[in-house]
């Protein structure tokens, strides 16, 4: 559990965090003194192209967290052109016009952003193996740092820990517990599974800042999904017990869904045109 930037995880694979282009800036203020908001007792977020806006209430009610996070320009710019990305991408400056197509409830929320600090968002690529040795598993954000998207970081993280857990007692159980045997069943089950989320994180931020007709599709279908039920579409994700071994005994649970099998994560994307010479003005996100 020693984070994204583990030294563990350095004795599986050597790789690095994968900036996502998005950056968030964050801001908390007293939610009762707020007369727009002093009733919300839920999660709100507002989604549009390249940028979206999430408002909840923290400490049962006494603050209000309010987080705005959009595309950073200079990022995509570094990336498309193949130049040294700059150190504070997702700058004040970016952050100053990077809600000028919001409507006005958004805008108005901007001024209760912290300035001083802001957070460059990024991932890792899914690992296949989690075990180090047979004493050692990386678990938690060193196996498997997420976006932010299914809010599911540290659900994952707790899930670790009760497999881990769940599976040496069973084994102790029965007088024969083996460390190389359990952290192996640990990896096995946990690994698929926490790829699948990883993976889906990304699609599903993609999915938020669509433009265009893409945006128009996503919102129709978001409508008729309300309608109807979220239910069948996020039972993978809210509905595991780590007791059923189901990805253990059936990795390709850890796969997207086969619609969404030809999907491309936008990164992966440009880096493989760019390094394939295409012409920056080619290179869209």
């Amino acid at each position: 559990f020693d984070g994204i930037h583990s030294v563990f995880r350095k004795e599986i694979v050597q790789d690095e965090p994968v900036p996502s282009a998005y950056v968030a800036y964050r801001g908390t203020s007293s939610l009762p003194d707020d007369p727009d908001m002093k009733d919300l007792k839920d999660v709100v977020g507002y989604i549009g192209p390249r940028c979206h806006f999430i408002q909840y209430p923290l400490r049962h009610g006494e603050l209000l967290n309010q987080v705005a996070v959009f595309q950073s320009p200079r990022y995509l710019q570094a990336l498309t052109e193949g130049t040294d990305v700059p150190e504070d991408w997702g700058n004040n400056e970016e952050f100053k016009n990077a809600f000028d197509h919001t409507n006005e409830f958004v805008q108005g929320r901007l001024g209760s952003m912290w300035l001083d600090t802001w957070w460059q968002m990024s991932d890792r690529e899914p690992l296949d193996n989690w075990v180090v040795s047979d004493r050692i598993i990386v678990m938690g954000d060193a196996a498997h740092p997420p976006l932010q998207y299914l809010a599911s970081g540290a659900v994952m993280a707790m899930e670790d820990a009760e497999c881990l857990a769940l599976y040496a007692s069973q084994a102790a159980a029965t007088g024969s517990l083996d460390w190389a045997s359990v952290l192996a069943d640990v990896s096995g089950e946990r690994a698929p599974r926490c790829a699948r989320i990883q993976t889906t994180g990304r699609f599903w931020g993609e999915l938020w800042h669509v433009d265009g007709v893409s945006r128009l599709i996503r919102n129709e279908t978001f409508r008729q999904a309300g309608r109807t039920s979220w239910y069948p579409y996020v039972d993978w994700l809210w509905d595991y017990d780590a007791e059923r071994r189901e990805y253990l005994q059936d990795p390709s649970k850890g796969e997207l869904p086969e619609a969404l099998q030809e999907w491309e994560y936008n990164i992966h994307r440009l880096v493989a045109q760019r390094e394939g010479d295409a012409d920056p003005e080619e290179l869209t996100i």
